[in-house]
Formats: C-alpha cells, sequence, structure tokens
C-alpha cells in the first residue's frame, strides 16, 4: 500500500465548501481501488490565489494543523494539479512529486520556484500532449523535472438507464474580460489589429509574431497568457446556439444564463442543478444520446479530459477535431469530429437519426477504453517510471480522507480561538460583524 497526497484547485462550493471535481474523484478512486490510502487536499481556501498564483497559505489558515495533519500523513506520492498546493507539503514531505497538469504550464503556481529547480529533483511532469511537451521545456528548461508523457484516464462507468436527454454538454460558460474590448478601442492601428486576431483564430501556440510593445499595451488590458484564447468563448457559443436548435441539455456553469443577452436559446438550455462531481457527470453521460465536446482553443493536439469520460459511458461522443483523439481511438472507432459549428450540428443530427450508427461508435468507445483508458493503465506506466508500486497492492480497499481549507480557517487574534471543523469563512466573517457591532 501506498499513501498518496493529492492536492488541487476547484472552483466549486457545495454544502459550504470548495469540493472535488469529476477527474479528480476519479482519481483518488482510481488509487484507492488499488488499495492505496490518499489524502486529497482541495487548495482554493487553503491559497491567496490557488490558480495562476503563488502557493503562500491564507493568513486565515491554520498552517501549523496542516502541517502537522501532512507530516503525519507521511506521503510516498504526491500529485500536485497546477502545482497548486500549500508550500508546506513540499517542507514536510520529500517524496516525488507528479505535478499534473490540469489545463496548461502557464497557469501553474509558483512558477518561478520551479524554473529556479527550488524544489530539488523531486518533480516529474505528467504531460499528456505534444504541446504540453513544448511548453514545459519554454518555460522552465529541460533541467526542471522529468516529463512523464501519459494520456489522462477515466473513473466514468457505463448503465443503461432511460436516455433524458438528445444532446448534453457539460462545460463552463467561457466570457472574456472586460479588458479584451477596452484594448480593442484603443489598439492604435486598426489594420494590424485584425491581422493579429486572424492569426490567434488559427494559431494558438505562440505570440512572437507579437513585438514588444504590442506585448506591452496587450498586458496593460489582458494577461498575455489569456491572449491567445480569446476564441475559446466564440467556439463555444456557436457550437451550442446551432446544437440548442437539436435539443441541447446544458450543464456546469453557473452563469450560462448570461448568454441570454445575444443567445436565448442557449441559455434557456440550462439546467442549474449542480453537475460537478464523477457521479454526476456519469449520470448525465449516460442518459445522453449524445455528449458534445468543445475543447478550450489551447487544446490544439491534445483532448479535453471529459472525453474519456463520455466513451466509458452509454452516450456517444461528439468532438471537434483533435488529432490526438483519432490517434487513441485508432483501430477501435472513428468517433465523429466536426471541423465547424454547421458540421456539428450536421453530425448531431445523423447520430440522432442513426441508432445502429450511434450505437456502433457507442460500443466501439467503451472496448478502447476498457483496454486502455483507465487508471489502472495509467498505474503501471507511473510506478515504471516513479519506482513506486502503484499497481493493486491489496484485495481491500483504501482509504480516502479529503481536507478543506473551510475547516482550517482560525480567528484572527483578537477574536480567539480556532473554528470548529466545518465552519466556513462566511461564518467567521458574520461572527466579526456581530462582535463589532456590540463593541459600537
Amino acid at each position: 500500500m501506498a499513501r498518496i497526497l493529492i492536492s488541487h484547485f476547484s472552483p466549486v462550493v457545495d454544502g459550504g465548501r470548495h469540493t472535488s471535481v469529476c477527474f479528480f474523484d476519479a482519481l483518488a478512486k482510481g488509487f484507492t481501488s488499488c488499495g492505496h490510502e490518499v489524502m486529497q487536499l482541495i487548495s482554493t481556501k487553503f491559497l491567496n490565489t490557488a490558480w495562476n498564483g503563488s502557493n503562500d497559505l491564507h493568513e486565515l489558515i491554520d498552517g501549523s494543523r496542516l502541517e502537522a495533519d501532512i507530516k503525519a500523513f507521511k506521503p510516498d506520492l504526491c500529485v500536485f494539479a497546477n502545482n497548486s498546493v500549500p508550500d508546506i507539503a513540499y517542507k514536510v514531505t520529500d517524496c516525488p512529486v507528479l505535478l499534473l497538469l490540469s489545463d496548461t504550464v502557464n497557469f501553474f503556481n509558483d512558477k518561478d520556484k520551479i524554473r529556479a529547480r527550488a524544489y530539488g529533483d523531486r518533480l516529474h511532469f505528467y504531460a499528456p500532449f505534444e504541446r504540453d511537451l513544448r511548453e514545459i521545456e519554454q518555460l522552465f528548461g529541460k533541467a526542471s523535472g522529468k516529463v512523464i508523457n501519459l494520456l489522462p484516464a477515466t473513473g466514468v462507468e457505463a448503465e443503461s438507464v432511460p436516455f433524458e436527454h438528445q444532446i448534453s454538454f457539460i462545460g463552463s460558460n467561457f466570457q472574456n474580460g472586460k479588458g479584451l474590448g477596452e484594448l480593442f478601442l484603443h489598439f492604435p492601428d486598426r489594420a494590424r489589429l485584425k491581422q493579429i486576431v486572424d492569426t490567434l483564430r488559427h494559431d494558438t501556440s505562440s505570440l512572437d509574431f507579437l513585438s514588444k510593445d504590442e506585448k506591452q499595451l496587450i498586458e496593460q488590458h489582458v494577461p498575455l497568457t489569456h491572449f491567445p484564447f480569446i476564441f475559446s468563448a466564440r467556439d463555444r457559443l456557436l457550437i451550442l446556439a446551432l446544437l440548442a436548435e437539436e435539443g441541447l441539455s446544458l450543464f456546469g456553469s453557473s452563469n450560462w444564463h448570461e448568454t441570454a443577452a445575444h443567445f436565448p436559446d442557449v441559455a434557456a438550455s440550462h439546467d442549474p442543478r449542480k453537475v460537478y462531481s464523477l457521479k454526476h457527470n456519469q449520470d448525465i453521460y449516460n442518459a445522453s444520446k449524445v455528449c458534445l465536446s468543445v475543447a478550450h482553443s489551447q487544446a490544439e493536439d491534445g483532448f479535453p479530459w471529459r472525453i474519456m469520460d463520455i466513451m466509458a459511458s452509454n452516450g456517444c461522443l461528439l468532438s471537434d477535431f483533435k488529432p490526438g483523439l483519432a490517434q487513441f481511438t485508432k483501430g477501435y472507432v472513428d468517433i465523429p469530429m466536426y471541423d465547424s459549428p454547421v458540421d456539428a450540428q450536421r453530425l448531431a443530427r445523423k447520430l440522432l437519426q442513426d441508432e445502429p450508427w450511434r450505437k456502433a461508435l457507442v460500443e466501439g468507445a467503451q472496448r478502447c477504453i476498457a483496454d486502455k483508458g483507465r487508471w489502472i493503465h495509467r498505474f503501471q506506466d507511473m510506478q515504471d517510471q516513479l519506482g513506486i508500486s502503484l499497481v493493486k497492492s491489496s484485495a481491500e480497499k483504501g482509504v480516502l480522507t479529503q481536507l478543506y481549507g473551510e475547516d482550517y480557517v482560525i480567528k484572527p487574534a483578537a477574536f480567539g480561538a480556532v473554528l470548529k471543523p466545518g465552519r466556513g469563512i462566511e461564518k467567521l466573517v458574520d461572527r466579526l460583524a456581530r462582535s463589532l457591532r456590540k463593541s459600537s
């Protein structure tokens, strides 16, 4: 049995806590099903800036208690997504660290420390796709850590349930910030602006085509790390708008209603229930005839985690064109892939009308996952490269413990005692406000 510490950011709040999401549910489940003991830390409330920031602990977190808990756990392996983890975890452990790419290394925490090799020789990057390999070398250099080139995996299981949805999509409502409009308004050369936008429409791999002055101007309004992906919101909404005509059920972000200003049918397709866990995703995909994937524009050759989840279910995957997906499924199934919103609508209609074809695609996808898309397949490769026994070590299921920042909140010194577990920061603010009112 191995002890494994997992840390990751989550934007999802449920029951007063930032909580785990589908991918990390499946990863933790994969480890425990092999008999391992897992401590899962959701970093959001532990850190001041848990995404694309630093690993400095928030001042209201009881660092001593967190340090004692991690130290007592004594992990044999740490898995940190986007390097989002309280720095304490590095200080009290000495085991290998697997840095999992949640999206891109450009959004890692404490990138300067990785570049400066502040963590010694402990780091291994879990990099699924060719673009990831290039970005790791460009941003951190070859000596920053060893690279383990492995695909993601899934924990979704197929279940025969009645279909509730013609087409489902689970995802975020991407939106460009107001700064992008301000940048366009003040950009001095309109012809050059159109050239820049046209370039990003087709290629997001580099901003080297921009001059130094252009980069400085852009940075005043939009982070350069975000600028290459300004088409993500457009691409997603155009496809959803056309598929809303075919019977779309939309899940995910709570702000999908905001699309009503321009896409009322997309907003009306939104189901407001919370959907984030492995069970939530599994239930929706199994109850959907067609399951849509619309990748972020930063995913060039690779594909999103949700694709394997869909392939494992009884829903039929419909994806934007991804060379990595075609390579992964070769010999098993030819997944229908679109190259435009109109093409997505055409394929969705065909899938809904041709049940034998749809079912054959589902069966081929499930065979592919059964052969090479489960976490147990990745654990064997990770074991070979890390030298830690990760393949099934016990007939008994392992134990999962979850750490929430909300349970480690302490009062400022003027108000004394430590909050009991489960009392969130909102209750702390309430109590402080009441105390101040009484004293005034």
